[in-house]
């Protein structure tokens, strides 16, 4: 593999790394805001599909997922694979946990609340230079 691909990855303020790490984290925002919409859209009994996508929480979604989507291809550019997809899904999975437990009022319970520091214990171990 290229040195300067490496180099740009390993290193902790590396624009690689940073885009992965944006990117996990409007993708684990676009989650929160998508349920919350969908949550939204279906109580009303007549929610047609214009409706539906029309929402502006559903709206949101989408363009933080996009924007998401962008900055982890440009990661993916800069950084290996095997560095890019463990800390961009490791956020996308935490952050939603943790939204919904501070502002749905959601119950986190101790084998969850062990697995989210798994997580961001290894998204730290692959984001450390070597």
């Amino acid at each position: 593999m290229d040195s300067s691909v490496n180099d740009s990855c390993r290193n902790i303020t590396g624009i690689g790394l940073l885009n992965s790490i944006v990117g996990g984290l409007l993708m684990g925002i676009s989650a929160y805001a998508l349920k919350t919409g969908l949550a939204s859209s279906f109580l009303a009994l007549d929610a047609s599909i214009i409706l539906l996508i029309l929402n502006p929480l559903i709206l949101l979604a989408a363009i933080l997922a996009l924007a998401g989507f962008f900055l982890l291809q440009m990661a993916m550019h800069k950084c290996p694979i095997s560095v890019v997809t463990p800390v961009s899904s490791g956020l996308g999975m935490v952050l939603p946990i943790i939204i919904a437990y501070f502002l749905l009022g959601e119950v986190v319970v101790f084998g969850k609340g062990v697995g989210i520091v798994l997580i961001l214990i290894g998204i730290a171990v692959l984001g450390r230079k070597e």
